[in-house]
């Protein structure tokens, strides 16, 4: 092959490495909403929760911005009926299993009884405790009534509240 040939080659080569590149610093920053979450009872039952209150940082090459979106609370939704609903699974005390589209840094769960969302009483929540396993986390609810859930999660762009609800 002659010198300009492989010159010209080599150009082309360099050349599309450098539009490859500036297309994925503006353009594939960061995602530009918090993950979706996939609620299961581990048998036959899966649904998606809605997504509530978040604040998120999108990438880019210019840094991005900072999206904050808010949402009616979970037994505001609850009343309204604009809630997902699941049953947990009979066969291992009652759990659930979030999974993430992407692994948060960090998870909280606080679950209200159905009064809660009759009176509207915040005050009225009862911490979980959540079980972390590869890419998923568990967690109990009571065995009687209604439960109202916010799952609130962490990621280092940003925060997610997430809500649905349990029955018997």
């Amino acid at each position: 092959m002659d010198p300009e040939k492989k010159k010209m080659i080599f150009t082309i080569c360099c050349i599309a490495v450098i539009i490859v590149a500036a297309v994925l610093l503006v353009f594939g920053g960061r995602q530009s909403e918090p993950p979706m979450l996939k609620i299961s009872n581990g048998t036959d039952s899966e649904i998606e929760a809605q997504r509530g209150t978040y604040s998120w940082k999108t990438g880019g090459l210019f840094g991005g911005s900072q999206v904050t979106a808010d949402s009616p609370g979970p037994l505001h939704l609850y009343k309204i009926h604009g809630l997902a609903h699941i049953k947990p699974s009979e066969n291992d005390d009652r759990s659930l299993t979030l999974q993430f589209d992407k692994d948060p840094e960090s998870v909280s769960i606080e679950i209200y009884s159905e009064s809660a969302a009759d009176a509207q009483d915040y005050g009225k929540m009862i911490p979980r405790e959540v079980t972390a396993g590869p890419s998923e986390y568990k967690f109990t609810v009571p065995q009687d009534g209604i439960y109202i859930v916010d799952v609130c999660a962490t990621w280092t762009n940003g925060y997610c509240h997430y809500y649905f609800y349990t029955t018997n």
